[in-house]
């Protein structure tokens, strides 16, 4: 039974990091696409409001992005804490990565005011 509870594990662990990598990644991808809208709408001397219904339509989807990234870390935060509670000490070493090594290496993006 121990054997398939740390199987059990492992598979979650497999199928749940890319899925966590893969939300980062999406928000990240949205941001820098807003981000791309307003700097060529810019350089493209084009009225203000080009593209706005579709911006705002990305900026959405990027909130949902980030909200989905949210829920994604929570979920690792929890699912970090099953392995004891289904009495799992240590499984070969791979325990679960902490939430920051867990996502891309690729630059963060950061608050500025």
């Amino acid at each position: 039974m121990l054997k398939e509870r740390r199987s059990a594990v492992e598979n979650v662990k497999a199928a749940f990091l890319p899925v966590e990598r893969s939300a980062e990644t999406t928000a990240a991808l949205g941001a820098r696409c807003v981000a791309t809208m307003i700097e060529e709408r810019a350089k493209a001397n084009l009225p203000i409001l080009t593209g706005a219904a579709a911006m705002l339509l990305v900026t959405e989807a990027l909130q949902l992005s980030l909200a989905a990234r949210a829920k994604f870390l929570e979920a690792h935060v929890m699912l970090g804490a099953v392995p004891s509670e289904i009495g799992i000490r240590s499984y070969g070493g791979d325990e679960c990565p902490p939430n920051q090594a867990s996502l891309p290496s690729e630059p963060r993006l950061r608050s500025v005011a």
